[in-house]
């Protein structure tokens, strides 16, 4: 109990591991998102100053270019005759007013009946003339009540693109006129494009004396939507903003977007960096580790109950033949035979379990070797009629105490390179299987013979035979079918895989099919006559060779 709890705890720990890391990774992935946010206000806040900024200096530059000056020159000629350009020009002391102005107007309100006379210095089309004058009066009509030094007024496209500057003449709270001049939207262009190359629209912290086309586009709108001014360039970025120039500017809007290349530069430290690949990488790496440290957990488990498994079968295997050899010692001891024969019996029941004792410990030790990597064998040429005469000869008492026979089919001059030891002891573990998991009476029948060249031992049993579905597995240390661990056949479950791992050292091959009769032939498979060394120098050569390619292959 004590070790199921803590195989549950240790599972538990790997999982609650695995919804930290999640949590640590959400929170990151939050963190992330939130400087994102913030990068990005930042930026938005920087573009929605640099829109003020424009819109700012569009008002600065129009004054420059003599709005205010020359309307305040203009008003003072209510009354009398409209200048000229060039005589506005030297008296209001303007700095570039031709750059802007196309014609002058006066409108005056004193006539009888407040009707409106229209004067005009300058060039103005006859169709434009009742259009200003209509639309001039409106809009001073509709803002009597407010206060304000010029306005602008925007005309139609359709009627030329007229840019109206214009200011009020009072007396009293009576208007007596009106006087401004006439632009184009090409002018008006003009002046907003020397606005915005004056300098960067950003601070020269952020833009570090960049030219104001290299960090920032702009468009300037007129109050109909169509663009008076683009800037040479114009990017697509998400950080766009747009400011309202003056009121009194006839309702211009300032769109400013920044570099989306030049973000970085204008964050200080840089803008956070997209790491959510990362964190996702990090979280699927860490699940996966979490996911093979559970696997290596489980098949340690499985290792575990195996050789636990394991020891207890060899426990009941080593118990069986130590009772009844002390048994029948003991009855000999004591004198308790009642005849020869019976001597005999006790004798070869002693000689019997003694046998299979030693099998069984052979195995052991050649099981323990394999596990420290430490098998080695030692190669010679030997007949394999001969050396499976011996082993068979040694066996059959054990297989007459089953009540089975073994047939042997052999012929001479079979020779290959092997370890003597070793071949004993893969033909008794395959007889043993045989006999273990066949029926009782069966026949055995082990052949030696030449195939294709090839030294072959096979060992046939009249047995269930292997499905083809366990073929793989019957070579695996601990692998025991179903059927057999639900029976009462004992067994360790490593006397094929011994089987497998000194043919592997012997160059030999092993593997097993099913009798068209029923029952399973075990094959063991040494290189042909030409592979053979044929002196004693050539066994060693072709045993460090092979030594050689394991090490490698390790």
């Amino acid at each position: 109990m004590t070790g199921r709890f803590r195989s549950s705890f240790m599972v538990l720990l790997l999982v609650v591991a695995l919804l930290l890391t999640g949590v640590l990774a959400f929170q990151a992935y939050r963190a992330e998102e939130y400087h994102q946010e913030t990068a990005g206000s930042v930026l938005q806040d920087y573009a929605e100053l640099a829109a003020e900024e424009l819109s700012s200096r569009v008002v600065q530059q129009v004054d420059y270019y003599g709005a205010t000056p020359l309307l305040s020159y203009l008003a003072q000629s209510v009354g009398g005759q409209l200048p000229t350009l060039a005589d506005a020009t030297e008296r209001s002391r303007l700095r570039q007013p031709a750059a802007l102005v196309s014609a002058f107007f006066r409108i005056d309100l004193t006539g009888p009946d407040d009707t409106a006379g229209l004067q005009v210095e300058g060039t103005l089309e006859p169709e434009a003339r009742g259009w200003l004058v209509d639309t001039v009066l409106a809009d001073v009509a509709r803002t009597a009540e407010e206060e304000w030094r010029f306005r602008t007024l925007f005309g139609p496209v359709g009627n030329g693109g007229l840019v109206v500057f214009y200011a009020a003449v009072q007396d009293g709270e009576r208007p007596m006129g009106v006087v401004g001049f006439v632009s184009d939207r090409d002018a008006l262009a003009g002046v907003v494009a020397d606005a915005y190359s004056r300098g960067p629209v950003l601070p020269d912290a952020l833009t570090r004396g960049r030219a104001a086309d290299s960090t920032t586009s702009a468009v300037v709108t007129g109050p109909y939507g169509d663009a008076i001014y683009r800037s040479s360039r114009e990017y697509s970025s998400p950080y766009t903003a747009s400011a309202a120039v003056a009121p009194h500017l006839g309702g211009m809007t300032a769109t400013v977007s920044l570099d989306p290349d030049l973000t970085e530069s204008l964050i200080s430290g840089g803008s956070p960096l997209r790491r959510l690949p990362l964190l996702i990488a990090l979280f699927v790496l860490c699940a996966a580790m979490i996911a093979a440290a559970i696997a290596l957990w489980r098949r340690e488990q499985t290792v575990a109950r195996l050789r636990s498994d394991f020891v207890s079968g060899v426990s009941h295997e080593l118990r069986t033949p130590l009772a009844q050899i002390r048994m029948f010692a003991e009855t000999l001891k004591l004198g308790r035979v009642r005849s020869e024969d019976e001597r005999d019996r006790s004798l070869a029941i002693i000689d019997h379990e003694a046998r299979r004792l030693t099998q069984l410990v052979e195995n052991l030790l050649y099981f323990s070797r394999g596990e420290r990597r430490a098998q080695r064998v030692e190669l010679h040429l030997a007949d394999l009629g001969e050396l499976v005469s011996e082993t068979v000869a040694t066996f059959r008492p054990l297989a007459t105490a089953r009540q089975c026979e073994v047939v042997l089919e052999t012929v001479s001059g079979v020779i290959a390179a092997v370890d003597v030891d070793a071949v004993r002891q893969m033909v008794l573990n395959l007889l043993d299987n045989a006999i273990k998991y066949g029926p009782v009476g069966q026949e055995v029948r082990v052949t030696v013979a030449t195939v294709n060249g090839c030294g072959r031992i096979t060992v046939e049993d009249q047995g269930p035979g292997v499905p083809s579905s366990h073929r793989s597995n019957i070579w695996r240390r601990f692998w025991r079918a179903e059927r057999h661990l639900a029976s009462a056949i004992a067994g360790t479950g490593i006397g094929l895989a011994i089987v497998q791992e000194l043919a592997a050292l012997q160059d030999a091959e092993v593997w097993v099919e099913n009798r068209d009769t029923g029952g399973a032939r075990f094959v063991i498979a040494w290189p042909g006559n030409d592979a053979i060394p044929d002196t004693a120098a050539d066994i060693v050569g072709h045993k460090r060779a092979r030594l050689n390619q394991a090490a490698v292959a390790e």
